[in-house]
């Protein structure tokens, strides 16, 4: 289950400071490492996602505790449920399952795709290059590379210009496309789930 929070661009101090006020300590640590105050706000807005989805649609009140994978996949402590949280300038999303998920959000917006022609295969470069939205072509495949990424919970990996290929047959998408806030939210679950 998707849960995405795009207003994160008109959030007052005040309720920064609240939403913070709501963190756990290990969160307000993992949050006092940014440097810059938009990448706190998406920190605490996403813990705050997930927090509250927890208490409204599982009934779990306690303040959710990370663990992280080796590569650095949160999964909670002592709740047995999947989750994976993403952010772009635009919108913060958590995703919530039974099993393996993996999120992500991206803003659509003008990017130099030759930046990333090692991360691209051929027909994903076409794909973009042909489309009558660029931008939107790009989040899109974009949002699903790094859903199967954080599904399989093994981040950018060298064969990632290839990782929707390898999975088009053992994950599904559900994908949300929002243009009147320019993002793209995809989260990807095996097809047997």
């Amino acid at each position: 289950m998707i849960f995405i929070n795009d207003t994160i661009n008109r959030i007052s101090i005040e309720e920064y400071q609240e939403a913070y006020a709501r963190l756990s300590t290990q969160r307000r640590n993992y949050v006092n490492r940014f440097r810059l105050y938009e990448d706190r706000v998406r920190c605490v807005f996403a813990y705050d996602l997930l927090r509250n989805a927890l208490r409204n649609v599982y009934g779990i009140n306690t303040l959710p505790i990370f663990s992280f994978n080796k590569y650095g996949k949160p999964f909670l402590e002592d709740i047995n449920l999947h989750i994976s949280l993403s952010h772009c300038k635009n919108a913060v999303v958590c995703s919530i399952d039974e099993e393996n998920v993996g999120v992500d959000a991206e803003d659509i917006k003008s990017v130099e795709i030759l930046t990333y022609h090692d991360l691209l295969n051929d027909y994903e470069l076409e794909s973009i290059y042909n489309s009558p939205n660029m931008e939107l072509e790009f989040a899109t495949l974009w949002t699903k590379k790094e859903s199967i990424s954080k599904l399989l919970g093994c981040g950018i990996t060298p064969t990632f210009n290839k990782i929707l290929a390898f999975h088009k047959n053992d994950v599904k998408f559900s994908t949300i496309i929002n243009m009147e806030n320019k993002y793209v939210v995809t989260e990807a679950l095996y097809s047997n789930s």
